[in-house]
């Protein structure tokens, strides 16, 4: 898909490439503004020290031999102001036993002026990234991590809290549960699933055909300056049937060093787990279990636009098992990032060489050999072969459910006379969903308005192939809530929901 993996936990590419020099403490003038110290040690953010004045604060150190940099993504590189990716983890050390850990759900107003106080902050709670809580008169939204213990307003490393303003009144209700986590599963939740076909609806809204989106990667910054919402919030929309957890964004065949990325709601790396990182995934795994009670199936997607993954050859068998006992029914001493949660599947978001194809088939067939029920995605780009998958997905026996295809950044996008529906359809067996961006940013081109979406999936639907769609998918969830369209009323997602159940 077209983000890069984010990095500072989660603010990545950003509209307008910038490089800015500021002083730690100095003064700025919209909140959530990034910039690097006047020695380019140090990143900074523009947040509020009291209810109407804003500073620069120190958000992170660069370790020795790299220099901050917000051009064209936020973070610190070596020798670089230009980098694609990093991924930052923490030193905690894990907790290895199992424990009770609290989770909080809040309701808060608004009032003009944003003075009404949120939801009181509660300290045994665990809070993701983004958040909003009240306490001590000032509202406070939590940036990056779950932070149990510490209050607002105290040094809480990565996952410090941001002051908004002071406030008053306003609801101070909040219910905190408390449910059994721990870092190995050590039981086995068996789920049934009905294998996807291009005729049958999957998950939880009503339509013959399913809508599939992309969560973790927080697109709808580059729109809007905020921050995607929690997983389970997108669920809750009743938009859409699959939602893919992107990314398993580093791994190797079938070596157990693998990295997971979703931005503003964490990073977890296997070769440093830290009860940070652990919180925010096992967060991330209620959502999932929850979302999948709404109907809406979960996948992992491997892979996106940055590369830094592998599949090499001969390895295709024993990253199945990786996978298996990692994220679906297998059991194993393996770490479980998302606890118990059961995902439904896995999805390929190959943009960089893998090494080997034929292993991704081998992988594929091998997880469906281990649990029958796995369902499997792909998602190329539109030239036809794809680079980086077209051998793959060309193969017939490579037990795909079905294939999104990126009908945008390319030649032969939807707005254009070479869009080429047909000729994936004729020329691989599996079903196909046509993915499309959610918003202006979502993609450096192809960004089609829903009066022509609507117009090319009636003629798909009516064509020669109409056997071979899906449905249709969106990078991604966060940005398609949030874009409107000029004229419209509501997001774009709304639309293509209507879209597709019309199919």
């Amino acid at each position: 898909m077209k983000a890069t993996i984010a990095i500072l936990a989660g603010i990545g590419a950003i509209g307008s490439p910038i490089e800015r020099r500021q002083s730690s403490g100095g003064s700025c003038t919209t909140n959530g503004e990034w910039a690097c110290s006047a020695d380019g040690t140090q990143i900074l953010e523009c947040a509020y020290i009291s209810s109407t004045s804003l500073s620069f604060a120190v958000i992170e150190t660069c370790s020795s031999g790299t220099v901050c940099t917000t051009a064209g993504s936020v973070g610190c590189v070596a020798g670089s102001v230009s980098p694609t990716s990093k991924t930052t983890t923490s030193t905690t050390t894990i907790t290895t036993t199992t424990a009770a850990a609290a989770t909080t759900t809040t309701t808060s107003t608004s009032a003009a002026g944003g003075s009404t106080c949120w939801a009181a902050w509660v300290s045994t709670a665990n809070y993701p990234g983004g958040s909003q809580v009240s306490y001590d008169g000032v509202n406070w939204q939590n940036k990056w991590w779950e932070n149990p213990g510490a209050a607002p307003g105290a040094s809480n490393g990565d996952g410090g809290w941001v002051s908004q303003g002071s406030c008053s009144g306003g609801s101070q209700a909040s219910t905190t549960t408390t449910t059994p986590i721990q870092t190995t599963a050590t039981t086995t939740k068996t789920t049934t699933t009905t294998t996807t076909s291009s005729s049958g609806n999957t998950g939880g809204n009503s339509g013959s055909k399913n809508l599939v989106g992309y969560w973790g990667q927080d697109t709808v910054y580059y729109d809007t300056g905020n921050l995607q919402t929690s997983l389970l919030s997108y669920c809750q929309s009743n938009n859409w049937n699959i939602i893919h957890l992107a990314f398993l964004s580093a791994f190797t065949g079938g070596s157990n060093n693998y990295q997971l990325n979703f931005a503003n709601f964490g990073d977890y790396d296997t070769t440093a787990i830290t009860s940070t990182s652990s919180a925010a995934m096992l967060a991330i795994g209620s959502d999932i279990t929850a979302c999948q009670n709404l109907g809406v199936k979960i996948f992992l997607s491997l892979g996106g636009a940055t590369g830094g993954y592998s599949v090499p050859a001969g390895t295709g068998a024993s990253f199945a098992t990786l996978l298996f006992n990692s994220f679906f029914s297998g059991s194993s001493s393996l770490p479980r990032p998302f606890g118990t949660a059961v995902l439904d599947g896995i999805d390929w978001d190959i943009e960089a060489n893998i090494g080997s194809q034929a292993d991704i088939v081998t992988t594929n067939q091998n997880l469906k050999s281990l649990q029958s029920s796995i369902l499997i995605s792909a998602v190329p780009q539109c030239p036809f072969p794809d680079a980086y998958i077209g051998e793959a997905v060309g193969n017939s026996a490579a037990e795909f459910d079905f294939v999104s295809v990126q009908f945008y950044n390319n030649y032969c996008e939807m707005t254009t006379s070479s869009f080429n529906y047909d000729q994936w359809a004729t020329g691989i067996s599996f079903p196909i969903a046509v993915a499309m961006p959610g918003s202006p940013k979502s993609a450096n081109n192809g960004l089609a308005t829903s009066e022509l979406i609507q117009t090319t999936m009636d003629g798909i639907a009516s064509g020669p192939y109409a056997d071979k769609l899906f449905g249709m998918a969106l990078w991604d969830v966060s940005s398609s809530s949030a874009y409107v369209e000029a004229g419209a009323s509501q997001p774009l997602v709304v639309a293509i929901r209507s879209i597709v159940n019309g199919l």
